[in-house]
């Protein structure tokens, strides 16, 4: 009896250690990718100076046939444009959704922000807006929270957008 019940016993905890572990897995995990704005760590990352535009670079990677990729056009630390094709990673969101297809092929932007963007949108009914140099980019989600994403915004790129 001794015995089974200090085999019970032993079984519960090395269950709990485990869960424990899986748990501090997914929340490296999920660091990683609010860290990185949704880019995987084994993703390729190239600096380039060119002076391409970012509408200019997406119509080119429409054209090369490329299927299930994400590209980040980084405007500053905290600020970037993505263009993705078919399965791509989006990143953890707290409320509204992150990019569709369409939003990638509409000649307006939107935008996902973290947080702090988030605390000073622009309210219209159910729809918020960030200001942005005298225009106002519908705002389709907001990133769950960790340190790095709380001052992300990301907006989304097409062949008609310019990063200016």
């Amino acid at each position: 009896m001794l015995k089974h019940t200090f085999v019970s016993i032993l079984g519960l905890i090395i269950a709990i250690l485990a869960g424990l572990a899986l748990s501090k897995a997914d929340q490296t995990q999920y660091a990683n990718v609010l860290n990185h704005a949704g880019i995987a760590d084994d993703a390729f990352v190239y600096h380039t100076k060119s002076t391409k535009k970012v509408n200019q670079a997406v119509t080119q990677l429409e054209q090369t046939g490329l299927k299930d990729y994400q590209v980040q056009f980084a405007l500053d630390k905290t600020t970037s444009m993505v263009f993705a094709e078919g399965e791509y990673t989006s990143l953890p969101i707290d409320s509204g959704h992150f990019f569709t297809s369409a939003d990638f092929k509409s000649s307006l932007p939107v935008a996902v922000v973290g947080a702090n963007a988030a605390a000073n949108l622009y309210q219209a009914g159910d729809q918020s807006y960030l200001p942005l140099k005298g225009h106002y980019v519908a705002v389709v989600g907001t990133v769950k929270t960790n340190q790095a994403a709380a001052s992300m915004t990301i907006f989304s790129s097409t062949p008609q957008l310019t990063a200016n």
